[in-house]
């Protein structure tokens, strides 16, 4: 009985042994002198041109910038000038004006000649361009009135 336990047990030590897989060679791809070659000079082609555009897109880029910082330039110097200048709207100034201009414009009786010439000498008033270009559409029979 002790041998076939021994057995058993020489048995089952050899199958816990770990096997050793063997080895596979490294599959080298081998290129040809040619291929070599021309993927060489493809490089050597290609860098430098890839190099060559961006340069030249960089000098663009960096024209394009200063023209900006130019610019940016100009438009500071004109808000300094304009905020040192003291050309602020007077908002109080312009709804007197408008309330009282609205209702001069507003309010048409083109029916009396005096009525139309005295309208265009008030509107004149307001306005810097040439108030008749306003009355020469208007049908003379118009009679309007605004409601407050």
């Amino acid at each position: 009985m002790t041998r076939k336990k021994d057995k058993k047990a020489a048995v089952t030590i050899s199958n816990v042994r770990k096997k050793r897989k063997k080895d596979k060679p490294l599959n080298v791809k081998t290129v040809s002198k040619k291929k070599a070659s021309v993927i060489t000079w493809i490089l050597v082609i290609a860098i430098p041109l890839f190099v060559l555009v961006g340069t030249i897109r960089m000098f663009g880029v960096l024209g394009q910038i200063e023209e900006i910082q130019e610019e940016i330039t100009v438009i500071r110097s004109e808000q300094r000038s304009v905020s040192t200048s003291g050309e602020a709207l007077d908002i109080t100034l312009i709804t007197h004006t408008m309330n009282e201009f609205v209702p001069l414009f507003m309010n048409v009786d083109l029916s009396n000649q005096d009525v139309i010439s005295e309208r265009i000498d008030d509107l004149s008033q307001f306005v810097s361009f040439d108030i008749l270009q306003i009355n020469s559409g208007i049908d003379h029979s118009l009679n309007r009135q605004l409601i407050h």
